[in-house]
């Protein structure tokens, strides 16, 4: 990525583009994100804290982009479990969402459509925080 490695690339509105530090390229859109040394990486855990949706299909060392949680309006994001509406939702090992249910999971947003297994619903964004602080 040149001169820009570690910058945001390209930016609008609440989406920016970032250089995706993975090593495989992604054949899904609407995973979880965080930034990591200014750098867009899978948000791989429960218990980590994310910065929004990949929302395109990003290849290793390319340019994802990032829709960060501070935007408006409904969001959508891959499932990795069945969920409710209405669910809490926080990340999974493979970057999707799942209905959060243990405290210190973080919740990044609430369901607002009904999904199983690999299916993408939307949502309504929420600034991370843990679970145990919204029950």
């Amino acid at each position: 990525m040149g001169a820009n490695k570690g910058q945001a690339l390209w930016s609008y509105g609440n989406i920016v583009t970032l250089e995706y530090d993975e090593s495989t390229d992604q054949t899904t859109e609407y995973l979880v994100g965080k930034i990591v040394d200014g750098k867009c990486k899978l948000n791989a855990a429960s218990t980590t804290f994310p910065a929004g949706i990949i929302e395109n299909k990003p290849k290793a060392a390319g340019g994802a982009s990032l829709r960060l949680f501070n935007g408006p309006g409904i969001f959508r994001v891959k499932l990795s479990g069945t969920v409710a509406i209405d669910t809490f939702l926080t990340g999974s090992a493979a970057g999707e969402a799942e209905a959060a249910d243990a405290d210190a999971d973080v919740v990044f947003g609430r369901s607002v459509e009904s999904g199983v297994d690999g299916d993408v619903i939307g949502f309504v964004p929420y600034s991370p925080t843990l679970r145990s602080a919204l029950i």
